[in-house]
C-alpha cells in the first residue's frame, strides 16, 4: 500500500467512547461515532468510531499523579473507575508514538491522562489503531515491522 495510515493520524481525534471489555482491555473510540450493532434480542452493541485504539491485554495509566496498572484500574472503587473513564472521554489525542527503545505503544491525552501498553513478550506488542475514515484496516506489529493489514 502506498499511503499506509501512520499512528500519528489519530493526533488531534476526540476520544469519544471509551470502554473495556470484561478484563479490562480497553479501547478507545475515536471521532465520529456510528451506531453500534443491533442484536436479535433488541440489545445494541458497541458504537464504533472513525479510528480505534486497542490497547490489549496489559497496559498502564499515568493519571492523577499515580501509575496504575489495568489490574488496580479494574479493582479500584466505583467511583475511581468513573473519574478515570471521565478523565479520558472528551478528551483530545495530542501523541501517540512508540515507547523509545520498544514496540508499546504510548497515548498522551489533554487531560494529562498518559496510557501506555506492557507486553509480557517484548518483540510482539498487544496493540493496535483501526481505520474507518479514508481507508478501512488496521495499522499494528507483526514480525518486528508496523503494518497495515486491510
Amino acid at each position: 500500500m502506498t499511503n499506509m495510515p501512520s499512528i500519528a493520524d489519530v493526533v488531534g481525534e476526540v476520544v469519544s467512547h471509551p470502554w473495556f471489555s470484561d478484563y479490562s482491555v480497553c479501547y478507545l473510540e475515536l471521532g465520529a461515532l456510528k451506531a453500534g450493532k443491533q442484536y436479535a434480542n433488541g440489545r445494541i452493541g458497541i458504537p464504533s468510531g472513525q479510528f480505534t485504539i486497542y490497547l490489549g491485554d496489559d497496559w498502564e495509566a499515568e493519571y492523577a499523579g499515580q501509575h496504575r496498572s489495568r489490574l488496580q484500574l479494574h479493582a479500584s472503587s466505583d467511583v475511581e473507575y468513573e473519574a478515570f473513564v471521565a478523565s479520558i472521554r472528551g478528551a483530545v489525542i495530542q501523541a501517540v508514538a512508540l515507547v523509545e527503545g520498544s514496540v508499546e505503544l504510548e497515548v498522551r491525552l489533554s487531560t494529562g491522562v498518559v496510557l501506555r501498553t506492557i507486553s509480557e513478550v517484548p518483540d510482539e506488542p498487544e496493540w493496535y489503531i483501526s481505520f474507518d475514515n479514508r481507508v478501512r484496516g488496521h495499522l499494528c506489529f507483526c514480525n518486528r515491522e508496523l503494518t497495515f493489514h486491510e
